[in-house]
């Protein structure tokens, strides 16, 4: 099968990683639409290249080796069914379909302006639609899967469906949706909201979470899933007094445990190292072994 035009050789991955590391990927691709992801998929699968989808990179990391493989980034995919100033579009009154590369907080914002309630309590969360539906993102206020009514998705087959999302198996920062490949989203919405209060409501759990998290810097977002009871994973990894190691250019943040930012030219290898010390030390502790959010591209790829 021909190579489909549009697809890159030997990018460097640090430039669309939020931590700003990682090597060259053999091949990159951002298709503009379904069709043109559908050809891009058949022909990574005909040669046998492993596929790493991307959506704004908040939560992966690269590898500093060469990726001898795809990246997938679906960034570009919000044009597929929307005007260019458009975050959604309306299946009925109270549901709306969202592209899968439409980024969350302009949708929140979008939302909020029109009075349509649901979504208001994921401010503050990086990245797009179909990565964070994926990893059923949320917050202390709850998951986006609750506002989640189907996944328009590419199957293993190349077959492009919506699926209700009662197939799914969601849990926490779990969907169950797996290999699918999301390309948009239907979710519930409560419409004649009252614009002011859901604005002011994503304001201040935005500015919250900026208070509490290392907002401004090159992060990996979190690092780990919070276990089911206690502690969270931020509590475990202070309590173990691990704020603030360094491996390399890579720190576990001060401001919150449960982030390693770069500050200073940081590797792959150097976030990696301090995982592993973090596991080790929680587990050697507490008993308790840590479930990792953060995805790598390849090699430990926890997907």
């Amino acid at each position: 099968m021909k190579r489909p035009e549009g697809i890159k050789t030997d990018i460097e991955m640090k430039q669309y990683s939020w931590f700003r590391s990682g090597g060259l990927s053999r091949y990159f691709s951002r298709p503009k639409s379904i069709a043109e992801m559908i050809d891009v998929i058949r022909w990574a699968r005909s040669e046998s290249h492993e596929i790493s989808l991307l959506g704004l990179g908040a939560n992966m990391l690269f590898p500093d080796e060469y990726f001898d493989g795809l990246v997938l980034q679906t960034t570009k995919l919000k044009s597929t069914m929307l005007k260019s100033n458009e975050n959604f579009q309306f299946f009925n009154e109270s549901e709306i379909d969202v592209s899968a590369g439409v980024q969350l907080e302009r949708l929140v914002n979008s939302l909020n302006s029109q009075g349509l309630a649901g979504l208001e309590n994921l401010a503050g969360i990086p990245g797009t639609i179909g990565g964070s539906v994926w990893g059923n993102a949320g917050a202390g206020h709850g998951s986006i899967s609750e506002q989640v009514v189907a996944v328009q998705c590419i199957d293993s087959n190349c077959e492009l469906r919506w699926i209700s999302a009662d197939e799914f198996e969601w849990s926490y920062r779990y969907s169950g949706i797996g290999d699918h490949i999301i390309c948009a989203v239907r979710f519930r919405v409560e419409p004649n909201s009252d614009p002011v209060r859901l604005q002011e409501s994503s304001r201040d759990l935005k500015a919250y979470k900026e208070s509490v998290q290392p907002y401004e810097q090159k992060s990996t977002g979190c690092i780990f899933r919070n276990p089911e009871s206690g502690p969270g994973a931020g509590q475990l990894i202070d309590n173990a007094g691990l704020k603030g190691w360094t491996v390399g250019g890579a720190k576990i943040s001060e401001l919150h445990g449960n982030f390693i930012v770069n500050e200073s030219n940081a590797t792959t290898a150097d976030v990696l190292e301090l995982v592993h010390t973090i596991e080790e030390k929680i587990f050697s502790q507490t008993g308790i072994r840590l479930d990792r959010e953060v995805i790598l591209a390849c090699q430990e790829k926890s997907r």
